[in-house]
């Protein structure tokens, strides 16, 4: 890592707590898409693979809206792209912290990048904070 960031536990665990009043507020998203993800007759294993290929909340939403048999993954793949786009923004942000992260990792705290946990990453580290950990903690629960 470089000399400028730091990644410690502490900051993890801090991160992790802070994002526990937003999993709350999120948990009532993620029942009504499941409950939309059931009404087109998905099973519970394509919501977990939806989940983790399509990954945001938004994007799953606008897929399932346009949702027809047979599915229009096309469509559904471009609307997810476009909606996701925004990522490609978020990313660079976090750019001081997660460059001095090896590339593995770099990869990987991207790839939990969220917007409410990238918000929160940015204020603290607009504040001076310089540990990359509180952006994980904050994104894993999320």
């Amino acid at each position: 890592m470089a000399s400028d960031t730091v990644f410690t536990t502490i900051a993890l665990q801090r991160g992790i707590w802070r994002s526990l009043p937003l999993v709350a507020g999120l948990s009532p998203f993620g029942f009504v898409t499941g409950l939309i993800t059931e009404r087109h007759g998905l099973t519970l294993l394509d919501c977990v693979l939806m989940n983790g290929l399509v990954y945001a909340g938004a994007s799953q939403l606008v897929a399932l809206s346009n949702w027809t048999h047979p599915a229009p993954i096309i469509a559904a793949a471009f609307a997810a792209l476009v909606v996701n786009m925004r990522f490609a923004l978020m990313g660079p942000v976090l750019a001081p912290w997660l460059a001095g992260l090896p590339p593995g990792r770099r990869y990987a705290a991207l790839s939990i990048l969220v917007d409410h946990a990238w918000a929160l990453s940015v204020t603290d580290m607009r504040k001076g904070g310089r540990d990359v950990a509180l952006f994980v903690g904050l994104s894993i629960p999320l």
